[in-house]
């Protein structure tokens, strides 16, 4: 009997887990990887295509013997990957996301280099808004219904197992 009941808790935790599952794990975009390479006085590439929303980690190489960074410039408004420029012969890492959609301007905002052709674009892809039939959730979207009903469930399991242990002591 008492190797029931502990088969019945483990089973019931995995169904909950299960039902649980789905509305608690939001699955995140893996972040792009994109590899610049800088030089006198250029970006290779300097057109990358993106994704909006989606993170995207540059990992730049500088070639050049004098130091680069890489600025976006989009609507007025302007920032700097990497918080001090690169120097020559070294490599960087940083992650940013674009959030505005469109065609941004790509610069190495160190002196002059951009004057002197240290320039290019990404373009920015709107991201995909899912299709959604109204009234149905799509897969993997929470209900919301599911972990109040499990909790539900699981108090009742268990006032369950207590009831009957406390009726089989009655009985004895």
């Amino acid at each position: 009997m008492k190797r029931f009941a502990v088969w019945g808790v483990l089973l019931g935790t995995a169904l909950l887990a299960v039902l649980l599952a789905p509305g608690l794990t939001r699955a995140q975009a893996a972040p792009q990887q994109v590899m610049i390479t800088f030089s006198e006085f250029a970006f290779s590439p300097s057109n990358v295509t993106v994704t909006q929303g989606r993170p995207i980690q540059f990992v730049a190489t500088n070639g050049g013997k004098y130091p680069h960074n890489i600025s976006f410039k989009y609507d007025g408004k302007s920032s700097a990957v990497f918080a001090q420029p690169i120097r020559g012969g070294q490599s960087a890492t940083a992650d940013y996301t674009f959030n505005e959609a469109g065609t941004w301007e790509m610069y190495c905002p160190v002196g002059n280099h951009a004057a002197m052709g240290m320039v290019g674009k990404i373009t920015v892809l709107a991201a995909a808004a899912p299709v959604v039939e109204p009234g149905m959730p799509t897969t993997g979207q929470p209900t919301g219904f599911l972990f109040p009903a499990g909790l539900v469930g699981l108090a009742l399991f268990v006032g369950g197992l207590f009831a009957r242990r406390r009726l089989a002591r009655r009985a004895l």
